[in-house]
């Protein structure tokens, strides 16, 4: 005959509570003690079922829904709970555990429910921001995170993965993609910690930023004698890049970056030829603008000297000499034969 202890033990009250883990209600050690069975369906970590108010060398006994094939055990070193981690992830709805007491016979099974593995909420889409950079790599920031979250972008087809990142901190992640975008969309996902990925949200993907064209007015031409010529671009901001094309909009004369907001001036390979050019600006993170074309004006020409300013001084015995006035100076005279070569 059993013993009423072993009646109390073998006696499990079959009922469950179901949360994030199934909890059921069991005989327990002290009748006016209740203790639970809790199971927990882990995600990328073992199961566990924990038998709560145990004392020491109680025997606790998990089975699959047949109650036939023991999935773990564990023995109590102590009175309290006993955790029992299972050799393989849950595969069935339910399972059976028992209690054995020590010197005494394992007790009837009781059956328990396995709660599914927890998914994580997808995220809203106004969470996540796309930023089509120009020049550096593209990122994806999602907003609103816990330590430990795990954030993967993929392409718009759900399935190339092109980045993910891990939170460390509650707030927001930043994720640096492998290669720039294409397309319109990406998809985003979220994994909490011993959760399943959530289901994906779709994102736009906005198009790269592209520098406004400078104004026709902002650009001055110098078709400078003797010195580099030069193109002046007024009122940038610092790194702004001011890039200045031949007539063909294509062969580049020279470039110049912006090193503080104001005006910029490009000194130019080669002097300037033909009658027109095309300048661009490129903003930070910004495509080059559309160009924007500028006259060539003619290189300048002196005014030739009115005769009455001119002496020819026809010395005797020393060197002859032509006296000009009213120069300015680093004016240049240059005096030839009748022949205007020599």
């Amino acid at each position: 005959m059993q013993s009423k202890s072993q009646k109390l033990y073998s006696t499990l009250i079959a009922s469950a509570l179901v949360t994030a883990s199934v909890v059921a209600p069991i005989g327990s050690v002290n009748a006016a003690t209740p203790s639970y069975i809790e199971v927990n369906n882990n995600v990328g970590a073992a199961d566990t079922v924990v038998f709560k108010g145990v004392v020491a060398k109680d025997v606790v006994k998990v089975y699959d829904s047949k109650g036939e094939k023991l999935l773990g055990s564990a023995t109590a070193t102590k009175s309290g709970d006993l955790t029992v981690s299972l050799k393989t992830q849950f595969t069935e709805a339910k399972i059976q555990v028992s209690l054995t007491n020590y010197n005494k016979l394992e007790s009837k099974k009781i059956e328990v429910d396995v709660p599914a593995e927890a998914m994580t909420t997808a995220p809203e889409v106004e969470r996540i921001t796309v930023a089509n950079n120009v020049g550096i790599a593209d990122t994806v920031t999602v907003k609103g995170l816990v330590a430990k979250d795990v954030v993967k972008v993929y392409g718009e087809d759900g399935t190339t993965l092109l980045g993910s990142a891990v939170a460390s901190k509650v707030g927001d992640v930043v994720v640096t993609l492998k290669a720039q975008l294409t397309g319109e969309k990406v998809q985003v996902s979220v994994t909490n910690a011993n959760s399943l990925e959530s289901k994906r949200t779709e994102a736009t993907i906005t198009a790269e930023k592209e520098t406004p064209t400078p104004d026709a007015d902002t650009v001055t031409v110098a078709n400078n004698v003797g010195v580099a010529d030069t193109v002046t671009v007024k009122h940038l901001a610092i790194k702004d890049v001011v890039k200045v094309y031949a007539e063909d909009g294509t062969t580049l004369l020279g470039s110049a970056v912006a090193l503080k907001a104001g005006d910029v001036v490009v000194s130019l390979k080669a002097p300037l030829t033909g009658d027109k050019l095309q300048v661009s600006v490129t903003n930070v993170n910004s495509l080059e603008s559309d160009k924007v074309e500028a006259a060539i004006a003619a290189e300048k020409v002196t005014t030739a000297p009115e005769v009455d300013t001119i002496t020819v001084a026809n010395n005797v015995g020393i060197a002859d000499t032509v006296t000009v006035t009213g120069l300015t100076a680093k004016d240049v005279v240059k005096v030839y034969k009748v022949d205007g070569e020599t």
